[in-house]
């Protein structure tokens, strides 16, 4: 596997989505919260309480020059003059920031009283009052002046928000709370415009979210690092688990403390783990059995069969050498023949069992079979191939010469051939072919349930990608394609089946 680039790996991946996530959460954070205080100030009745609660305190300062007699209108309009032009404090510092969403604009304030009668009217705007004419208020206006002047002190019920945003304040003035002398009504226009407020927000963030984001980015690497440290070092001991498993060592099992789902999983894992290394054994188990059921079942076929014709052959010649010393020779004749088929039925299943050379390359260890074999039943072996071998693991080059010597002793068994083709070709670039075919009787009605290639056909199975075909082959015989994916063991250089190792025994 590829080893990925730094930026690609989990640690800088997950460091990198918590900083992103934060940064954004904080700008979003922005836009929330100033999108509340818009709506606070424009739309919730909470604010008008809030303006009411003030105008109060407002009121309590113009008191005396309103119940004076005659009222002191000169007094009020400078008192209100002084609160409506008040400027606001300069930033302090670079990292000062003011958003100006409120402020009394413009308005108007008229002084009431009991029997219902405008006393004094005053306008205001831009931080400049001035007498204005006369104010009507509207009936939502009467029944605040109404409540006002009956001695009502909940500002909750002497305030109102209008439609468009705007804010209407009874207020009423007196000695006592429950007998006010005047009332004062203040009409205020909506405190701040939508696209005004909007463009405020927008400056606010984009001259703030800078600074924010640096601030939120640098603590989020820290706790992302943080973070994926910690996940990396519990995730650890599941990969160094998996890397172990896909090498086949599954004893190895993972430890992930704790009681969350890496734990968990861990278990699971462990307890997968433990079912393979159990259904391999007992595949390994049953392989050995259904070995050794084969062999029984090919002595009982083959050696045994040749040793009870070899005691009847040697039992006749006994008993016709007194007599007739011609016969009793050939049955000796016969039997030393059945001795040499048993002797050869007995080295092939010996050598399939346990190659000849078995620290030699394994093109060496095929080569050395075909030739004893080829040797030793008298039938022509052309064998050769145009692959350039890699050095197989052990276990496949193991399978293959099983399958090559199980094939060669059907050969010798049942086909009654006289020429056996073995080639090892490639197959693109990462598939090799190994086809075995002779010139003998072909295929019969019982093919496939014999143990034999049942045999082969599961070794082949076992193989990397493996596949077996059993066909007939172009001159009459039968022919056996193995297909199997070729992957070379780290550290092993390819070797070249080189022309020595393509020959032709008759």
């Amino acid at each position: 596997m590829r080893r990925p680039r730094p930026w690609h790996r989990l640690p800088w991946r997950l460091t990198a989505m918590i900083a992103g996530a934060t940064v954004l959460a904080a700008v979003v954070l922005q836009f929330i919260l100033l999108a509340l205080l818009g709506y606070y100030l424009g739309r919730s009745d909470s604010f008008a309480v809030t303006i009411a609660e003030e105008l109060r305190n407002v009121a309590r300062g113009l008191e005396s020059a309103l119940l004076a007699d005659p009222p002191d209108h000169g007094a009020v309009e400078r008192q209100l003059a002084a609160l409506v032009s008040s400027e606001s404090d300069t930033p302090s510092s670079p990292l000062h920031f003011e958003l100006r969403v409120t402020g009394v604009r413009s308005g108007a304030v008229a002084v009431f009283t009991r029997d219902r009668a405008n006393v004094s009217t005053f306008a205001f705007e831009g931080g400049r009052v001035q007498a204005s004419s006369a104010l009507v208020p509207t009936p939502e206006e009467e029944e605040l002046l109404a409540r006002a002047l009956t001695g009502t002190v909940d500002t909750a019920r002497l305030s109102r928000r209008l439609p468009d945003g705007g804010i209407v304040v009874a207020v009423p003035v007196g000695p006592g709370p429950a007998s006010p002398k005047v009332a004062l009504l203040v009409r205020i226009a909506p405190p701040i415009e939508a696209a005004g407020y909007l463009s405020a927000a927008v400056q606010l963030v984009a001259s703030t979210g800078l600074v924010i984001a640096l601030l939120a980015g640098l603590s989020a690497l820290g706790v992302g690092a943080l973070t994926s440290r910690w996940l990396m070092s519990r995730l650890a001991p599941l990969t160094a688990a998996a890397d172990a498993w896909t090498h086949g060592a599954l004893d190895v099992s993972s430890t992930v403390s704790g009681h969350d789902e890496l734990a968990g999983l861990s278990h699971q894992l462990n307890r997968m783990a433990a079912e393979l290394r159990m259904q391999v054994q007992s595949r390994q188990q049953l392989a050995a059995l259904e070995e050794r059921h084969r062999l029984a079942r090919d002595l009982h076929d083959t050696v045994k069969q040749h040793l009870f014709a070899t005691a009847m052959q040697l039992g006749a010649a006994r008993a016709l050498l007194p007599g007739e010393p011609a016969r009793a020779a050939h049955c000796v004749e016969q039997a030393s023949s059945l001795v040499q088929q048993s002797q050869n039925e007995l080295m092939a299943t010996l050598h399939m069992l346990r190659p000849s050379f078995p620290d030699a390359p394994w093109a060496e260890q095929l080569r050395v079979l075909l030739e004893e074999w080829s040797r030793r039943e008298g039938i022509s072996v052309d064998a050769g191939g145009d692959v350039q071998e890699l050095p197989l693991p052990t276990e496949v080059t193991q399978e293959l010469m099983c399958i090559v010597s199980e094939a060669l002793s059907n050969v010798a068994r049942h086909s009654g051939a006289r020429r056996v083709t073995l080639a090892l070709r490639a197959r693109g670039t990462r598939l090799c072919e190994l086809a075995i075919e002779d010139n003998g009787r072909g295929l019969s009605g019982a093919v496939g349930a014999g143990m034999g290639l049942r045999s082969m056909r599961e070794r082949a199975e076992r193989l990397p990608g493996g596949s077996f075909t059993l066909s007939s082959g172009a001159h009459g015989g039968v022919r056996i394609q193995v297909l199997f994916e070729i992957r070379a063991e780290a550290g092993q250089q390819p070797q070249t089946l080189s022309p020595h190792g393509l020959w032709k025994q008759s």
